[in-house]
C-alpha cells in the first residue's frame, strides 16, 4: 500500500505541473500579411513570450524581414528570411516598453522595402 500511496503521489504531482505548465496565460498572437496581392509574407508576434515569427510564402525572388519598434520608432528587433516556404522566429526583448509596433515587409536584393503591412501596435 505504501508504495502505491508514492506512486499516486508522484502521479498526481505530475498531473498538477503538467496542468500548472501546459495552461499559461493566453497568448496573444496577431497575424500581419505584407499588401501585395496576393501576399508574399506574413508575420506572427505573440505579445505574451515576444516571439516574432515570419514566413515567405511566394515565390517572388524577395525577402520577408519583420520588425519590432517602439511607439517612438526604435527597432527593438528583427527577423529576415527569403526563400519560398522558409520561414524564421525569434524572441525579442522589448524592455520596459509598454507599446510596440509590429510590421511585416517585402524587400528586393538591395534590401529596399517594396511592400509592407500596416504597422500595428500592442500593449
Amino acid at each position: 500500500m505504501k508504495k502505491s500511496g508514492r506512486i499516486l503521489g508522484v502521479l498526481g504531482a505530475a498531473v498538477l505541473a503538467v496542468t500548472l505548465t501546459a495552461t499559461p496565460a493566453e497568448a496573444t498572437i496577431k497575424t500581419l500579411y505584407t499588401r501585395d496581392d496576393p501576399s508574399g509574407g506574413k508575420a506572427y508576434w505573440s505579445s505574451v513570450n515576444h516571439r516574432l515569427s515570419v514566413y515567405d510564402i511566394k515565390k517572388d525572388g524577395r525577402s520577408v524581414v519583420g520588425r519590432v519598434y517602439t511607439s517612438r520608432g526604435y527597432v527593438l528587433g528583427k527577423v529576415s528570411v527569403g526563400g519560398y516556404g522558409k520561414s524564421a522566429s525569434k524572441v525579442i526583448d522589448v524592455g520596459s516598453a509598454n507599446t510596440v509596433k509590429v510590421e511585416v515587409c517585402l524587400t528586393n536584393s538591395v534590401s529596399l522595402k517594396v511592400s509592407c503591412s500596416s504597422t500595428i501596435s500592442y500593449t
